[in-house]
């Protein structure tokens, strides 16, 4: 048999310098792996911590109650804000003090009692005259003239006017351009004590039959209108008179 030499090991080649750098590596590495154990053990510590906080805030101060016990009852809602104070009463006195607006019919009394005590006097023209006064007129004029006769009727005309202006209501369909250029003339005769005789007739019409209805209209509701003056009662019988009605000033 051969005789054999020692047996010789891999590790055995390696050269005495390159333990050192085996040994370093072995210890970089153990390092690292302690690292990362230490690290997640403080990020479990962490949340637990975490939570306990979370718990402490919102757990109230105070003695624990057994677990057996039943939970507290809500609390009662906020109480609401009271109503505003009402605004202070007016006083007695202050409220009578404010004169009531003047009802529709003490505005015809009102209206009628004008009337009356203008037809008094249109009815009596040389009233308020001193003997020694002379009548209005023209030097050239004669005695029974007609210049009285002029102002009652015109006195007399104003008030059955504002009597009709009272009953006329403007159709709201007319617009306020084309009323300016509505005017209508409607003729009515009267007997001595004011009330129609016939129907009224339409000397011009207006061109808007809106317009003249609500003028018609507004004459009849009207009538009986105050007694005219005497000295012309016979020709508002006979005649008439001639009424002129403008949109514009209705």
């Amino acid at each position: 048999m051969t005789a054999m030499g020692p047996m010789r090991y891999p590790f055995s080649r390696v050269p005495p310098g390159a333990w050192l750098v085996i040994l370093a590596s072995a210890a970089l590495h153990g390092g690292l792996v302690y690292l990362l154990v230490q690290a997640s053990l403080a990020s479990g510590r962490g949340n637990d911590l975490k939570e306990k906080a979370l718990i402490t805030r919102l757990v109230r101060k105070g003695e624990e109650k057994p677990k057996n016990w039943l939970p507290d009852k809500p609390l009662a809602p906020a109480p609401e804000a009271p109503p505003p104070s009402p605004a202070p009463a007016v006083a007695p006195d202050a409220a009578k003090s404010a004169a009531p607006a003047p009802k529709k019919t003490e505005r015809k009394q009102d209206l009628s009692k004008a009337q009356k005590n203008a037809l008094a006097a249109l009815g009596r023209p040389d009233e308020g005259r001193t003997s020694d006064e002379k009548p209005a007129g023209s030097p050239n004029g004669v005695e029974e003239g007609d210049a009285d006769r002029e102002t009652l009727g015109n006195a007399y005309y104003t008030l059955i006017y504002r009597q009709v202006k009272q009953n006329y209501v403007v159709p709201g369909i007319i617009s306020e351009r084309e009323r300016l250029f509505l005017n209508a003339t409607l003729l009515i005769r009267l007997d001595a004590s004011g009330r129609l005789i016939g129907e009224p007739e339409f000397e011009k019409r207006s061109g808007n039959d809106l317009f003249d209805s609500a003028v018609l209209g507004a004459v009849k509701k009207s009538a009986p209108f105050p007694p005219p003056p005497p000295p012309l009662a016979d020709a508002y019988r006979k005649d008439g008179i001639g009424m002129i009605f403008s949109a514009a000033k209705m």
